[in-house]
């Protein structure tokens, strides 16, 4: 099989989800010899080296996710490059106006997204083919760290307090992503101190990170080459989005906080809630009074990292150039 590889989403750094994630699928193609175009080295420019190249798939992974516009630039690439299927890469949902959807329904362009709920929405659309594809993590770097002196040394090299209880989030610092809520979590915990990792690659909200500060949040927001570190040293995963629309379906930082063994609070149902330590509540304020009782648990670290196992990047994509396979066209 023949295949090539789209995005404009190999953007450095690489500490966001949609650039992780084309980050690790341009390896494992790279790995096989596929090919791979970058949009963002010049469509024009790059053209002539894969024209009169024969493509059994297309896979498209576009920066904005499946809106409508991704839908017509993969029937524009499918005629240019002229694969024989083509699929889209959805890792976060979006909204399609009645006409919209008439016109994606048309398209050959099957869809790869990461729930049943996506998947559900997308085939009433008429999408020939509509498959599943897992967010993953790099299992040889985010794994559990239990020696307590190895903890102590993590926290000194980045400046965290040694004896308090580490509450992270890694993400964007939104306020529509109910990132001050960590606030009320830090006053309810004693000995509690929050932790937020902001992207350097997206803009933050000046307003939200100065209030954030002004509770006593520790806030980092340059790009760190072993974020692994940071989910190691710290005690809670808090995960307070809920909008599906503000972040990929299977959010990364959740997967890599488990293969760190680091149980997970979260507002969100992903695609798996039966992992070992993710705790899911219905509200924030549920989660926020739940964070206590969590800590005291004495939760086993290997066990909750032993749960993601199957997630490792090279697993996942195989599973999804497997499936491809099995690929259905109009």
């Amino acid at each position: 099989m023949n295949y090539l590889y789209v995005t404009n989403a190999l953007l450095k750094p690489y500490d966001e989800g949609f650039r992780k994630f084309a980050y690790h699928l341009n390896r494992y193609c790279q790995k096989r010899n596929y090919e791979v175009l970058d949009l963002n080295q010049g469509f024009i420019r790059s053209f002539p080296a894969f024209f009169l190249k024969q493509f059994d798939f297309m896979i498209y992974l576009p920066l904005s996710s499946i809106t409508f516009h991704s839908f017509i630039r993969a029937a524009l690439f499918k005629l240019v490059f002229r694969p024989k299927k083509v699929i889209i890469i959805g890792l976060q949902p979006r909204e399609y106006g009645w006409i919209q959807k008439k016109l994606i329904g048309l398209l050959p362009i099957g869809v790869a997204v990461q729930s049943v709920e996506s998947k559900t929405e997308l085939i009433k659309l008429g999408i020939p083919s509509v498959l599943s594809l897992h967010s993953g993590i790099d299992s040889n770097v985010f794994k559990p760290v239990d020696d307590k002196n190895h903890i102590r040394q993590l926290r000194e090299k980045y400046g965290i307090p040694v004896d308090k209880k580490i509450i992270l989030h890694v993400g964007h610092l939104k306020r529509d992503r109910n990132v001050l809520k960590i606030v009320d979590m830090q006053r309810q915990l004693p000995g509690g101190q929050a932790l937020m990792i902001a992207s350097s690659s997206t803009q933050s909200e000046r307003e939200i990170a100065l209030e954030l500060q002004s509770a006593g949040v520790i806030i980092i927001n340059d790009y760190l080459p072993h974020i692994e570190e940071l989910y190691q040293l710290a005690d809670l995963y808090f995960f307070p989005v809920i909008s599906k629309f503000d972040v990929i379906e299977m959010p990364l930082s959740v997967i890599e906080a488990l293969a760190c063994g680091i149980p997970v609070l979260s507002v969100k149902k992903i695609v798996n809630v039966d992992l070992p330590g993710f705790f899911l509540m219905e509200t924030l304020e549920a989660a926020v009074e739940k964070a206590g009782e969590i800590l005291s648990m004495n939760l086993c670290k290997q066990k909750i990292a032993d749960g993601v196992k199957g997630y490792n990047w090279e697993e996942v994509f195989s599973v999804f150039f497997t499936g491809l396979q099995n690929y259905q066209t109009s």
